[in-house]
């Protein structure tokens, strides 16, 4: 008999509460997969902060849920997810060995291990990339894999956003991949199923089935994921009020309960179209554009969540560096860079991990995008696993 994983008591309890939260708050539904019967790993896509919460209550077995650090950072309530979950930490924008470790040792031991596969939640809409490392890790472990879609979430509760809007949020199984079934199977394989389970394009589902979001203020913090204007092309001209973004040229946009734009020139209708844009526009200026936000603070952060602070200033990003007043970390020494939350941009070197803070929000997606985009660029370099939560 498989053994039970030790969270299991205190954890079952909870899920009736968990899944009256997510219809009160978000309407969230989902289909009832049958027991998981082998450990397993359920890869899911990453679409709102509440998604753990709600893939726990879409099974019937305890899920142990690999997160990020800062979930350690929030007191008493770090203390009682710890108590009641047992969440496997990782260190966003570091190595993931030892996350995969613990991972191991959870399938050994007969548990189940709830990843989403992207590290990071959706700026745009669509199922961001993920690495070869997690196909790699399901065959390593010799689990199960459960595929399992979040659908409308983006929509719910938008990454750039602090307001929660309801409509329709449907999470269900799509796949399951028996061991042995894996093992015959290709790392390329097992990737390009993950890929064709987990790819959710929330703008071409409301295209060919529209359903209204409601909710207040959906444009408000939507500049914290655009920052280049498509009509003058300023960066970081971009101001949103209500449900309207807009920028000082005189360009205005509508953000619909739907989630299109309307009213824009040049016409993009959807976040997803002007995130397009403006990463080749970003990628056209890499030589000469610089990123800068001011009042920014650097962060030496430990494993412990303890942190100093080195610097603070005027955060700038160029080709050839990241600095914040006079503390400049040279662009080939970064290893990883991640966002958490709306923005809060944290980073690492082969020694050292990093974080920005800074009083007021801010659009981190463009630091990020254009360390994407250099990083392509550098010879031997492969990005960190982004395992996380």
């Amino acid at each position: 008999m498989r053994r039970q994983t030790r969270q299991a008591p205190a954890y079952k309890p909870l899920i009736p509460l968990g899944k009256l939260l997510g219809r009160i708050a978000l309407r969230y539904r989902s289909a009832k997969p049958e027991p998981l019967h082998l450990p397993s790993i359920v890869l899911c896509n990453h679409t709102t902060n509440w998604d753990p919460i709600l893939v726990a209550v879409s099974f019937r077995d305890a899920l142990s849920f690999v997160a990020s650090e800062h979930i350690l950072h929030w007191g008493v309530f770090s203390r009682i997810i710890s108590a009641i979950a047992h969440p496997i930490i990782r260190r966003k924008a570091t190595v993931a060995a030892a996350t995969a470790l613990q991972i191991a040792r959870t399938i050994r031991a007969g548990g189940h291990v709830c990843i989403f596969a992207e590290g990071d939640r959706t700026f745009n809409g669509v199922t961001g990339p993920f690495f070869t490392a997690t196909a790699k890790l399901v065959r390593m472990t010799g689990a199960q894999l459960v595929t399992f879609r979040l659908e409308g979430g983006y929509f719910s509760s938008p990454r750039w956003s602090d307001t929660l809007r309801k409509g329709k949020f449907y999470g269900h199984e799509v796949n399951r991949y028996s061991p042995e079934t894996l093992k015959a199977m290709s790392t390329e394989e097992i990737d390009a199923c993950i890929a064709r389970d987990l790819h959710e394009d929330a703008y071409a589902r409301q295209r060919q089935s529209p359903v209204r979001y409601r909710g207040k203020r959906l444009a408000e913090s939507l500049e914290t994921a655009l920052y280049f204007c498509p009509r003058c092309g300023g960066l970081g001209t971009l101001k949103s009020e209500g449900n309207r973004l807009y920028c000082t040229c005189g360009l205005q946009a509508e953000y619909t309960q739907t989630g299109f734009l309307r009213g824009m020139e040049p016409p993009f209708d959807t976040v997803y179209g002007w995130d397009a844009w403006q990463r080749e526009e970003l990628k056209r200026r890499l030589d000469t554009v610089v990123l800068s936000d001011p009042d920014a603070a650097l962060l030496q952060t430990a494993e412990d969540g303890s942190s100093i602070q080195l610097a603070s200033g005027t955060l700038r990003m160029q080709k050839d560096a990241l600095s914040v007043g006079e503390e400049r970390i040279p662009m080939e020494n970064i290893s990883a860079m991640s966002i958490c939350g709306r923005c809060e941009l944290v980073f690492s070197t082969a020694e050292t991990s990093y974080e920005i803070r800074r009083e007021t929000p801010y659009n981190a997606y463009k630091y990020r995008t254009m360390f994407e985009l250099l990083h392509q660029s550098l010879p031997g370099k492969t990005p960190a696993s982004p395992i996380a939560g």
